[in-house]
């Protein structure tokens, strides 16, 4: 991880908020993946994956804020795959993937173009 960073708050569903660091230049939206658990099964993880989109929302304390995106499902909720999500450049899995740009209208298919940090960081030019 190199390149400049900025400290943001990612905002789920529920009133869950965690603290990341976003590269430059500022993604508009963060993907991140997460395992489904076995319906009926809280806790058991299935194997199948699903994600959670979390676009950049503008703040009058000037601080990045990025809001889990109501209209896409939770990953339980949604079309999972055998596989999780992968960069789209190095082809390696993350945690954690950033979306240079993407319209409010737009959601996350198998094509859009997700970026580990690495590779987000070497693009930035």
């Amino acid at each position: 991880m190199s390149g400049k960073r900025y400290s943001a708050t990612l905002h789920r569903r529920g009133g869950i908020t965690m603290g990341i660091e976003v590269p430059h230049p500022i993604p508009e939206a963060i993907a991140r993946p997460a395992e489904v658990d076995v319906p009926g099964k809280p806790g058991t993880p299935s194997g199948r994956y699903g994600e959670r989109l979390f676009r950049r929302r503008s703040s009058d304390d000037g601080a990045l804020h990025y809001i889990q995106d109501h209209d896409v499902p939770e990953p339980s909720e949604s079309v999972a795959t055998d596989t999780p999500a992968l960069c789209s450049s190095c082809g390696r899995g993350s945690a954690t993937f950033f979306l240079r740009s993407m319209k409010r209208t737009e959601f996350l298919t198998p094509s859009s173009p997700r970026l580990c940090v690495d590779c987000y960081d070497s693009q930035a030019i």
